[in-house]
């Protein structure tokens, strides 16, 4: 039975030829037997994004538009289709530049703010770390936004949290944006581990070793 990188693949052939290329691989799908629903729709989306050309950027987002438009209920995108194009973007952004990647994310926030759909505390963590392991030097403004917009959105903030904002902070040398980050953490009454007090102490020295700043977070 074909998978979602054989149908991922399949819609990226099609799209040079086919003005209804996502139309014409979900049909497909259905005939083969595959159960249509968001998941499934959701992973084809995340292979098509993890492949840097225009040519499967233009599909997630016809793609996308096609579940958008759909009358059936089990394939309107939800908060993790979303937050997977917008990692796929994040990763992309070094070849779409500064402009074409803010406008592609305006667009998806847009949507999800019309949807009323809020990132659960799982997908803000992905997008953090994505903004992260970007290397633009906007990858930490974007990290602390997002964290910032947890707590607009009455998000729980854990530990785990932090540690995966300031660990990659720490790693990225942004001292001043870490020292801001700190402060707030600071003024919590939340007992902390030792393993991010460890982090903040690397932060407020200037310091980053790589091992002794590795840990597995949630």
């Amino acid at each position: 039975v074909p998978d979602v990188v054989t149908y991922s693949t399949i819609l990226s052939a099609l799209l040079p030829v086919s003005q209804n290329a996502a139309l014409s691989v979900l049909e497909l799908m259905t005939k083969r037997g595959v159960e249509l629903n968001v998941t499934t729709c959701t992973s084809i989306l995340n292979h098509l994004m993890k492949q840097d050309t225009e040519a499967t950027l233009e599909g997630a987002f016809e793609f996308l538009r096609v579940m958008e438009s759909s009358p059936s209920e089990n394939l309107r995108p939800n908060e993790i289709t979303y937050t997977v194009m917008l990692c796929g973007i994040y990763r992309r952004s070094k070849n779409l530049g500064l402009r074409r990647t803010e406008e592609y994310v305006e667009q998806i926030v847009q949507t999800m703010r019309e949807r009323s759909l809020i990132p659960s505390k799982g997908s803000y963590h992905i997008l953090i770390k994505t903004c992260l392991d970007q290397s633009g030097s906007h990858g930490g403004r974007l990290a602390v936004q997002y964290y910032k917009e947890m707590a607009k959105n009455k998000v729980t903030i854990e530990e785990g949290t932090r540690y995966i904002l300031l660990q990659g902070l720490l790693r990225r040398k942004e001292w001043d944006i870490g020292d801001t980050v700190v402060a707030e953490i600071m003024e919590d009454p939340r007992p902390r581990s030792a393993s991010l007090n460890h982090l903040i102490g690397m932060i407020r020295q200037r310091t980053y070793d790589r091992k002794s700043a590795r840990r597995t977070v949630l």
